[in-house]
């Protein structure tokens, strides 16, 4: 599965997907973008835990297309919500 951490890297990212799909035709690669609450949230821990992440992670191998990282505490929340979501394994490219 790929995933958007964000709507900046969206465009990105669907695009590294439907790469990917196409090198590898046989298998089930999915898509899902990460949305953080932040107009609701208090905390980035917050504006993560009440995040939409679209598609189910579960037994998943999960590749973040990510641009740049100012301080990696929302990835680090991301990762850790996507590990506890069951991905099996979870790469920052």
């Amino acid at each position: 599965m790929v995933v958007s951490p964000n709507t900046v890297n969206v465009k990105k990212a669907r695009k590294f997907q439907r790469k990917l799909k196409a090198l590898l035709p046989n298998s089930s690669i999915d898509y899902a973008a990460f949305l953080r609450d932040d107009f609701m949230a208090d905390s980035d821990a917050e504006a993560v835990h009440t995040a939409i992440l679209g598609n189910d992670v579960k037994d998943s191998d999960v590749i973040i297309i990510v641009d740049t990282i100012d301080s990696a505490r929302t990835l680090n929340l991301l990762c850790e919500r996507l590990i506890k979501s069951n991905a099996r394994k979870v790469i920052e490219i």
